[in-house]
């Protein structure tokens, strides 16, 4: 696959995917609301942020309007529930399905391809 030919995985992109997921509004996903299913949909958006785009912390904070000390507790319950919990390990992988079958190409693994290829080309030069 040829990067240009593939659209971009934007944080907007992973946004939309993960509600489109817990089937709430882009709007709900936004509100500062403490219901389970919508702190869910934003914890995982959060991580799923980090994860596929490996944004840091701060940034993802300014992007979701939150505080970065609770952007970094979300990151860490996500870490947690990620590795140990089965029903999140579920939901990770799904929405992560729907990235990659985002308007008909597999944008998530390439990314990734393009991300590993980035990582050993920089290991390469630093030896």
């Amino acid at each position: 696959l040829k990067l240009n030919k593939l659209k971009q995985i934007t944080s907007e992109i992973i946004k939309y995917q993960t509600c489109q997921y817990f089937n709430i509004t882009l709007d709900e996903l936004r509100t500062r609301t403490r219901n389970r299913n919508i702190s869910k949909c934003r914890k995982l958006a959060i991580y799923l942020v980090r994860s596929i785009l490996l944004k840091k912390t701060v940034l993802i904070a300014k992007d979701f309007k939150l505080d970065q000390s609770v952007t970094s507790k979300y990151l860490k319950e996500m870490d947690f529930l990620a590795k140990n919990d089965k029903e999140t390990k579920r939901d990770i992988q799904k929405i992560k399905d729907l990235i990659e079958s985002y308007n008909g190409c597999s944008t998530y693994k390439a990314l990734l391809e393009v991300r590993k290829n980035e990582i050993e080309k920089e290991l390469l030069r630093i030896a």
